[in-house]
Formats: structure tokens, sequence, C-alpha cells
């Protein structure tokens, strides 16, 4: 019997592969596209939040901003109010990039809700939410 354990890896490994294939072509490597996601909507971002976004350590995303930055995708800038705090913005380079993946996105989503009626679609992504905030809550509990 097939259980949620099962499906949702077997899901993720298949979308993670399409993806990896494709990401490669607009010049992005593992990881960096959902950093340049999240910073793409939350311009001006503080590094904690992205850190805090994704449950990667500190070291983890500062590497993967360096890279970013690097690649002219990002920039970061000591926060004038708080020396402590880092923002992030989105450069044009990382607009034009962000563009090219959204194609990839809208291709990888059609690929995964095919067969599904609008409202269909609509309940899954429902129910991952959901299931996600259950998963993100007992590990925040977990922490403590």
């Amino acid at each position: 019997m097939d259980t949620i354990w099962r499906l949702l890896p077997r899901l993720y490994y298949s979308m993670r592969k399409y993806l990896f294939a494709r990401v490669r072509e607009c010049g992005m490597e593992k990881g960096q596209p959902r950093i340049l996601d999240y910073v793409y909507v939350n311009d001006g971002c503080i590094q904690r939040e992205i850190r805090d976004e994704f449950s990667l350590d500190a070291s983890s995303i500062s590497n993967l901003l360096a890279i970013l930055e690097k690649d002219g995708t990002l920039r970061r800038k000591r926060n004038p109010l708080s020396s402590r705090e880092v923002n992030v913005y989105i450069t044009d380079k990382g607009r034009e990039i962000q563009k090219r993946l959204e194609v990839v996105y809208d291709e990888l989503e059609q690929i995964t809700f095919q067969g599904f009626s609008p409202e269909e679609k609509e309940q899954c992504i429902h129910y991952l939410f959901r299931l996600t905030k259950n998963m993100m809550s007992y590990r925040k509990d977990e922490s403590q």
C-alpha cells in the first residue's frame, strides 16, 4: 500500500530531476533557484528571513548568497538601521533569470497536474500546504 512517506519522496525526486536539468539551462545550480525566487518575491528581505524560510544554517545561506552575488543575480547590503542585519536584493540579471525559471516552473506544474481539474489542483495544493504547515510546526516544537 502506498503511504505519504513513500509517495512524497517519489514525487519530490521526480520533480527535482526534471528541475535540475532545466535549471542548469538557466545557468543556476542546486539550491539557487529557490533562493532567487524567495528574494524576487521578498526583495530587500533580511538574510536571516531566508535562513528561516528554508531551515538552513547561517553558513549555508551565506555561501549560497555569496555565489549568487558573485554571479550578479543578487546583491547584499548592510542594513543602515541595524548593522547586524544584511538586506538582500535581486538585480536586473536576477530578474531575467527568474523570468526564465518561471517558464520552467509553469511547465513542471503542467506536467505534475496533467489530468487534474482546476478544482482538484487547488485542493491538492491546499492539502500540501496543510501537510507542510503541520510538519513545520512539529519541527519547531522539536527544536525548542
